[in-house]
């Protein structure tokens, strides 16, 4: 009791320190660990929701494709409507006791030739709608079959060459 206390030690002990700084490595290697497996976790959820941005796509692209196709054959077979209906005219024209006989071989070479053209459109629906049909080489060979049919009126020689492989690309 005679002894009186002038100044009191620091806070800043060090024993205080380390309790401190011990604390402060536990936080931070908790807070560390919860923002790698945030980094996990957001990775994962990223890769996910791009293996579902592709697979809407293709669906989406499909669906387009599909909707495409049935415009196509709705124009041809629309076409072909009227074809038929030309045809039918011919015939009774051709049929008519009034038309005399060379005007009849007319008539009848111009339903040979409209029967024909309807065909070649039957052939283009046929093709466009089948879905073995949507690789880049399918729609090559078809152009190219094409090309050929014309060109090879006019004595054309037609070569077509690619520097890729054109099977692995879908249209």
């Amino acid at each position: 009791s005679d002894i009186a206390v002038l100044a009191r030690p620091p806070w800043w002990t060090l024993r205080k320190l380390l309790v401190i700084l011990g604390a402060l490595a536990c936080v931070l290697a908790v807070t560390v660990l919860w923002i790698t497996q945030l980094h996990r976790t957001v990775a994962q959820r990223t890769t996910e929701l791009e293996i579902q941005i592709r697979e809407r796509q293709r669906v989406e692209q499909q669906h387009a494709m599909e909707q495409e196709r049935g415009r196509i054959a709705q124009d041809l077979h629309d076409e072909l409507g009227s074809s038929l209906t030309e045809i039918s005219m011919l015939g009774l024209r051709a049929q008519a006791a009034a038309t005399p006989p060379p005007k009849r071989s007319e008539y009848l070479e111009q339903m040979s030739e409209k029967a024909r053209q309807m065909v070649t459109a039957l052939d283009e629906i046929v093709w466009a709608m089948n879905p073995t049909h949507n690789s880049l080489g399918s729609m090559m060979s078809y152009f190219s079959i094409y090309a050929e049919r014309f060109l090879g009126l006019a004595n054309i020689v037609f070569l077509l060459e690619c520097p890729f492989d054109v099977d692995e690309y879908e249209v």
